[in-house]
C-alpha cells in the first residue's frame, strides 16, 4: 500500500509494462522450445528422407581465430542451408515467407564470413556495418538467445500459434481483454484481503502445432503422406583441429 500511495506514478511504465514484457518473454521461451521439439524430419523413412531430405547434420572446426579458421566454419554452415534448401524445394515448400530461427553464435559465424562481408559477395555493406544478416538463400534470418548452436529452417505454413481468452470473472474488480503482440490476453485486477494489496495478472489459453501434410502428398512417386515436411533442423557440431 505504501508503493502505491507513495511511488506508483505511472502504472503503464512501472506495472503493465513490466507484466507484458514478461508474458511476452514467456512466449518466446515456450514456442522455441516447442520449435525444438517439432520442427524437425525425424519422423520420415529413410524412403522418405530420400525422396524429399531429411534434418542434416554439420560438423565445423572449432573457432581459433584465424582467417582461414572462420572461412572453414562459414563455409561449412554455409553449405548446409545450401542442402536445407535443397531440402525444402524438393518437398515442394513455397519459396516465399521461409525463415531461417538461429542462435547467436550461428549469427556470429556468419558475420566472421570472409567472403559474407565482402561488399561483391553482399551488394550492400550498410546492413553488414549494422550487424545485420538479414537474408540468406531465401530465409528471412532471426537471431534469439532460446537457441544456441543450432539452425531450424521452416515456412510460415509449419506450425500454428492459437490463443483464446477466458471469459472474464463475475467477481472481478475490473477485467479487460487486449491483445499483446498478437496474443489474446486477459488481464484481471482483484484485491487480495490477506496481503491487503490490488493484485494483476495476465493469461490466456494457447496452443502450438506443425502443420502436416494431405493423406495422398507425394514426391517423386514415393508416398510421404501425412508427414511434416514444412521444415527441418541443422545441427551444428564443433570439431577439435586435427591432432589436438
Amino acid at each position: 500500500m505504501e508503493q502505491i500511495a507513495f511511488d506508483l506514478r505511472q502504472f503503464g511504465a512501472q506495472v503493465l509494462t513490466k507484466l507484458t514484457r514478461g508474458f511476452a518473454e514467456y512466449f518466446d521461451d515456450t514456442t522455441a522450445a516447442f520449435i525444438k521439439s517439432s520442427i524437425t524430419r525425424s519422423g520420415l523413412t529413410a524412403a522418405q528422407k530420400n525422396a524429399v531430405g531429411g534434418d542434416i547434420a554439420v560438423s565445423i572446426p572449432a573457432a581459433d581465430g584465424t582467417a582461414a579458421n572462420m572461412s572453414a566454419r562459414a563455409l561449412a554452415l554455409r553449405t548446409a542451408l545450401v542442402d536445407a534448401r535443397m531440402h525444402m524445394n524438393l518437398a515442394q515448400v513455397p519459396t516465399s515467407e521461409r525463415y531461417l530461427i538461429a542462435g547467436p553464435e550461428v549469427e556470429a559465424i556468419l558475420l566472421k564470413d570472409p567472403e559474407f562481408v565482402s561488399c561483391d559477395y553482399s551488394g550492400d555493406t550498410n546492413a553488414l556495418r549494422r550487424a545485420i544478416v538479414g537474408r540468406i538463400y531465401g530465409f528471412d534470418i532471426v537471431i534469439h538467445n532460446s537457441f544456441g548452436l543450432e539452425a531450424y529452417l521452416f515456412h510460415k505454413s509449419a506450425m500454428l500459434l492459437v490463443s483464446a481468452c477466458p471469459a472474464i470473472p463475475m467477481g472481478a474488480v475490473q477485467g479487460s481483454i487486449q491483445n499483446v503482440n498478437g496474443i489474446a490476453t486477459r488481464m484481471l485486477v482483484d484485491y487480495d484481503y490477506g496481503r491487503k494489496a490490488d493484485t494483476i495478472g495476465l493469461d490466456t489459453m494457447y496452443g502450438l502445432s506443425t502443420v502436416a501434410e494431405d493423406p495422398d502428398y507425394s514426391v517423386r512417386g514415393t508416398v510421404i503422406g501425412e508427414k511434416f515436411v514444412r521444415g527441418l533442423k541443422v545441427a551444428i557440431t564443433e570439431t577439435a583441429p586435427s591432432g589436438g
